[in-house]
This record gives structure tokens, sequence and C-alpha cells, in this order.
């Protein structure tokens, strides 16, 4: 095993998070964490890639076992370029600064049998870094997540979107034994996440993914570990093979623990009226057995929440018109002469690369925006409710949606 997991407990104040979690990742596994929000996925990566310890239990690593973590956050440097950071992330730059020096000892005939040596030593470990083809291998993963123009640009100058690619380039440049990536798929438009899925499906080596794009799943995992309640369970298939197994699992858990309380409670009712009679010794006897009697959890039940999302009113047929639509930020035109007209109880998906002005069109259509040329018109009786990237609007499309 790369990595071993064995009886870790974790918990934060009072709020205990791992329970006994154990689990093993072995060479070429790829593995989907999955569990709802809050119980403790990120708190398992990080404590694998030793950013965390546990409060007891083990996490323990075979060998040299290298492990590259992709956090939610980006971390860049706002001063280097692109290509710098892609260069980081091989771990090359403190060799090139040795070798640099070592090398103009040797030309200059200073160097000792012990620079030699060193020397030597270094130049393998350069090339077992990727040192001769980082380069090449940086520009195929940047321009799969579509940065193929942003080699030289420094990374403070970079969108939001761009500097996640950019994060996510790094650690997937880099020649760990054991990837882990915390939603990476987050922000990524639909090219970049389909070369993503090509990416990590034809990873050579370990791999733990949590995201919630269920086809990023079914397409890279070959295993998936669900955390419920502070544990954990293995499934080993993928996400399409866990979802039918967990529903059988869950059934028969159920069966069991219906059977035994429904044991438990003849036995007690048994105990009950017998521990005084003529068969007190055999109440006494089922009694001390109860008492031994391993109790099976009760299984978690997965409560649904339903929102009463239903218009206040009836809207007339046309619920949008965008006429003659054109939008410039600076010099760059993002769109222009865009017709359109939305009717009541139709549903349209907006796609497109990253900066291509999606998110610049549905604030035009919220009203929060004025188009640079046409104008946006509103059907009779047609309200908005805007859910935006930041959920600055979430309370109160909430309370607009379900007031009465």
């Amino acid at each position: 095993m790369l990595v071993s997991l064995s009886d870790v407990h974790k918990t934060y104040g009072e709020l205990k998070v791992l329970r006994g979690v154990t689990f093993g990742v072995a060479p070429k596994d790829r593995i989907a964490l999955v569990g709802r929000n809050g119980s403790g996925k990120t708190t398992i990566l990080r404590l694998i890639a030793g950013l965390e310890e546990p409060d007891s239990g083990t996490v323990s690593s075979a060998g040299r076992t290298g492990i590259a973590f992709r956090p939610q956050q980006n971390d860049l440097e706002p001063d280097r370029t692109v290509m710098q950071e892609m260069k980081s992330a091989w771990g090359l730059e403190e060799l090139e600064s040795e070798l640099k020096l070592l090398d103009a000892r040797i030309e200059s005939g200073e160097a000792t049998e012990k620079d030699k040596n060193r020397q030597a030593e270094l130049w393998d470990l350069f090339e077992h870094r990727g040192g001769h083809v980082w380069r090449h291998e940086s520009e195929k993963i940047l321009h799969g997540l579509g940065l193929a123009n942003s080699f030289h640009k420094k990374t403070r100058v970079l969108s939001g979107g761009e500097k996640t690619k950019v994060s996510l380039a790094k650690i997937l440049a880099g020649s760990g034994d054991l990837l882990i990536l915390d939603e990476p798929s987050n922000h990524l438009d639909l090219d970049t996440t389909i070369w993503l899925e090509q990416f990590l499906a034809e990873y050579g080596k370990a791999l733990i993914i949590v995201t919630h794009d269920r086809h990023l799943m079914d397409r890279v995992a070959t295993c998936v570990i669900e955390l419920e309640n502070g544990q954990v369970e293995v499934y080993n298939g993928p996400y399409e093979f866990y979802v039918e197994e967990r529903q059988v699992r869950r059934d028969n858990k159920r069966k069991a623990y219906e059977r035994q309380q429904e044991f438990i409670a003849r036995e007690q009712e048994f105990i009950r009226r017998n521990i005084e009679g003529q068969k007190t010794r055999q109440a006494q006897g089922r009694r001390k057995k109860l008492s031994r009697l391993k109790r099976l959890q009760k299984p978690y039940s997965e409560r649904s929440y339903k929102f009463p999302l239903e218009p206040r009113s009836r809207s007339g047929e046309i619920a949008l018109r965008l006429e003659d639509l054109s939008i410039e930020l600076g010099d760059r035109t993002l769109f222009k002469n865009l017709d359109l007209e939305l009717y009541r109880g139709e549903k349209i998906g907006i796609i497109g690369p990253n900066g291509c002005g999606k998110t610049t069109l549905l604030r035009i259509i919220a009203g929060k925006l004025d188009p640079s040329q046409g104008r946006r018109r509103l059907g009779s009786g047609v309200d908005i409710s805007f859910f935006d990237q930041e959920h600055t609007d979430l309370l109160r499309m909430l309370r607009h949606l379900t007031s009465p």
C-alpha cells in the first residue's frame, strides 16, 4: 500500500468528524471519496497529505511515497509567469542552482572528488524528476486546460478561472506517486472538463478525487469510498456500481437491524415475564447473553429537503426577449447582435469556454448590467431570481420564491 489509514479519529471542538476510519491506497488505485458536505472528506485528504495529524490511529505511507495535493484554494506566486509556476511543480529549481555551482567549479578546475560525485548524483535526480521533459509535458497540460496563450503571463494578471487552471496544471504536472484532487473541475468550462476526464482516466499512478461531478467520477474512478457518520465503506467498482451496491447494502443493513431489534424485544419480554417465576434461570441466562450481544448501529437515513419553488403568478407567454444585444469590455467584444426569445416553461443552458461572456450575459438578463447595445425586455408578470457564483442573492431569492 502507498498509504494506509488505521482506526483514525479526528475531532474539532465537540464535533467528531472521523470515527475509526480504516482503508488503504494501492499503486494505480483511482479512488473517488464521496459523502455529504461537511462529512470530513477534505479532512481525510489533509491527513493523507500530512497537513494535519489524527487525534488517534495512524496514517502511514510506504517508503518515499510522493504525494501531490491540490486543495480547493489556489496557491500561486503573483510575480511568477505561468511557465515558472509549472517549473516549480517539478522541483527542479534548487537542483539547477546547485548544478550550476558545481559545473562552475568543475570548469575552473577547483572541484573535489566529492563535488564530482555530487554532480553525478544531481544529474540522475534531475533526469528522474523530468528535467529534460518538463517543458514539453507542461505545455501539453496547459494546452489541454486552455492556457496555450498564457505561458509568459504573470499569474497576478490572470482571471480567477485561469488561476484555478494553473494551480490544477501544476499538480497534474508533478511527479508524485499519489495525486490528491479536491473539487478539480470547479470553475472549469466544458472543454477543459472533458480534457481533464480523459487525462485522469489514463493517469498511470494512484489518485484520490473529491468531486460533485458524477460523470467525472464514473469516467475516472475504479473504487468509491463513502464517508458517512464519521466512518467509511469501500466499494470496489466505478461510480455506477457504487450507486447500485450502496442501495443493496443499505437495505441489508436495515433488515439486519430490524431483525435484531425484534429479537432484543422478544428476549426482553421473556426476561420481564420470567425473571421471578419458574423460568428464572432461563431468564437470567438470556439477560446475560443479551448484555453481551453486539448491537448493530441504526442505519443512517438520508433526509431530503424540498423547497416549494413555485412562481407567485403566471407570466405572459414570452418570458424574456433580447434584441440586437451587444456587450463590450474595454476593447474586447464579448458578443454582439444577440437575439433571443424565451417562452414560459422553456429551459435553456448557456455553455462556452471560460471568459466568453456567459456570466456577463446572465447579469444583463438579471438586470444587474446594461448592454453596450440593444435591449432586454421581460414579459408580463415575470420576476427574476438570480443565483450567482458568490451566492450573494441566495437568501433574497429563497425568501422571494417561498413567500405567499
